[in-house]
């Protein structure tokens, strides 16, 4: 008899231990734009795992200025990614900011 495949239930995490966080956010590329996000993220003494900011496929939004995409993975409490998300979507520049996706493990940040 073939033993059936039970799924196991995650492993809880504990709530106040930081988690692996990526955030995708699309912004135009103004003077200034680039440093107001990651100085939201750096104000508050958060370590970057990764920082990538490419071009966005699709050409220019209203205005002209090009459309940018910038990933950063992080270790943040939920306070902190509530406080950040918060923080970016004030920014004027700033055309979506993606809810975090958190990551399983550390070897996913480097893909």
């Amino acid at each position: 008899m073939i033993p059936s495949a039970v799924p196991q239930p995650a492993p809880s995490r504990d709530p106040r231990q930081p988690r692996l966080c990526r955030f995708e956010i699309h912004y135009r590329n103004s003077q200034g734009t680039l440093m107001r996000l990651l100085t939201t993220v750096s104000r508050r003494g958060l370590d970057f795992e990764q920082v990538r900011a490419e071009p966005l496929a699709g050409g220019s939004a209203s205005g002209g200025a090009d459309l940018y995409r910038l990933v950063i993975a992080l270790r943040a409490h939920s306070k902190h990614i509530a406080q950040m998300c918060r923080d970016w979507r004030s920014i004027v520049d700033i055309v979506e900011v993606r809810q975090p996706v958190e990551l399983e493990s550390e070897t996913s940040v480097s893909n």
